[in-house]
Order: C-alpha cells, then sequence, then structure tokens
C-alpha cells in the first residue's frame, strides 16, 4: 500500500498543526541533503516528499481534501489552525521542483519513444507483419509522444509564469534551490536562484561551463522537439 502523508511524517490523521509542524522539522533536519552528500548520499526526494506532506496536511483545504480522497475521513476541526499560517501557493516553490522534475523525465521518454519509432521504421520485416503491425505500434508511440507533449506544455507554462530562468530548469539548480527554499519557506525563490547563479559562475571552470551550456542547449532541444507533438506534428 502507498504511504499516505501522514506515514511519511509519522503521525496519525489526528494530528493537530503542530505535531505536523514539529515532524516536519524533525525530518527535514535528518533528510536534509547537505547533512548526507559528503557520504554520498542523495536525499532530495526524500526532502521533497516531506516537504509534500507537509504542505499538504498543513493548509487547511487541501488536507479536507486529501483526508476526503485518500482516508475517506468526511469531517475534520481546524480550530487551531490561523489564516496567518497559510502558504501562499503563488510563492510555493515546491510545485516548480515538481514541475522542473517531471519536465526532465518526460524529455527523457520521448527521447526512447522517438528511438523506437526510427528503430522500427528502419527494420526490415515481411510485407504481412509491416502491414498489420507497424502502423498500428507507430500511432501508438506518437500517441504517447502527443499525451507527453501536452502534459510538457502545461509545465512549461507554469515555470515560465514562474519567473525562473529556462537556463536553470535543471536538477542541478532546482536541487539547490529547494534545499535552501526547504530551510525557510518564506524565502523569495529568484533570489535563491540568482545566488545560485552567482555562486555557480564563481566555482565553475570553463570546461564545465562548456559542458553545463552543451547539456542545456541539447535539453531543450529535445524540449522544443516534444513539443512540436502538442500539435501532432512530425518528429524532427
Amino acid at each position: 500500500m502507498k504511504q499516505t502523508y501522514y506515514d511519511i511524517l509519522g503521525l496519525l490523521p489526528d494530528a493537530d498543526l503542530a505535531d505536523i509542524t514539529k515532524a516536519k522539522n524533525k525530518l527535514a533536519k535528518l533528510y536534509h541533503p547537505d547533512n548526507h552528500i559528503q557520504h554520498g548520499f542523495d536525499t532530495t526526494e526524500q526532502m521533497a516528499e516531506i516537504l509534500e506532506a507537509y504542505d499538504t496536511l498543513s493548509n487547511p483545504e487541501k488536507r479536507t481534501f486529501y483526508d476526503e480522497k485518500v482516508l475517506g475521513i468526511v469531517k475534520r476541526n481546524f480550530q487551531t489552525f490561523t489564516m496567518e499560517e497559510e502558504i501562499d501557493e503563488s510563492k510555493d516553490f515546491l510545485q516548480y521542483w515538481k514541475a522542473s522534475d517531471t519536465l526532465e523525465k518526460n524529455v527523457k521518454v520521448s527521447c526512447e519513444i522517438i528511438r523506437q519509432i526510427r528503430q522500427h521504421s528502419g527494420k526490415r520485416i515481411p510485407m504481412f507483419h509491416r502491414i498489420i503491425h507497424r502502423g498500428d505500434i507507430q500511432k501508438e508511440m506518437r500517441e504517447q509522444l502527443t499525451m507527453l507533449a501536452q502534459e510538457t506544455s502545461t509545465l512549461v507554462a507554469l515555470l515560465t509564469a514562474s519567473g525562473i530562468p529556462a537556463d536553470l530548469w535543471n536538477p542541478d539548480a532546482m536541487n539547490w534551490v529547494l534545499v535552501r527554499w526547504s530551510q525557510k519557506q518564506e524565502s523569495d525563490y529568484t533570489v535563491l536562484f540568482h545566488r545560485y547563479r552567482v555562486q555557480r559562475d564563481e566555482q565553475e571552470v570553463s570546461t564545465d561551463k562548456t559542458k553545463r551550456r552543451l547539456r542545456n542547449r541539447r535539453f531543450h532541444h529535445r524540449l522544443n522537439r516534444l513539443l512540436s507533438f502538442a500539435s501532432c506534428q512530425e518528429i524532427g
């Protein structure tokens, strides 16, 4: 059975806001990526799960919806919660981190589908099987690409509206900001991105800079190729 947000924070469903905040802070210290990077462990994903669970359970409307959908709990009393403690959705960096993570995965999956389409197109197979199967297989894979492209288009729109520069939609930058933002969630993430860029430029040698620019160029080329399927265009 998939873990619930309560399981992730080690809480019971009747936990109050103080319990939720205390559990989040305790786990955040335990799984903070800075505490494990020297040992070669990447706890960014666990940290994101903790913040996602806290983001939902600390917000009364989100928690009510989650409890009804996942636990079947219809009524809950949130008298201990005040409006000042609500998280401003427009400033919640976690949603942008999740969008960039999904974006990265979608581009990788699209590259593999495109590779399979081209590989299948070049295979020599009997005419009968070609007529019966090839068209159906390619049609199915292209439909998968179109669905991926539609989702990716929504993610790109979200990230563009966030004000995060497109050249920073990569795991290195997004994970760096996520760690700092998780320490102080009222921080302006655009300021954190500026700090990341300054630190990166100070520490990066010319060869690393060249490699980074090539990776970024390749990623956005593949991203644009995927987005073309939102309008059902052919592979470039």
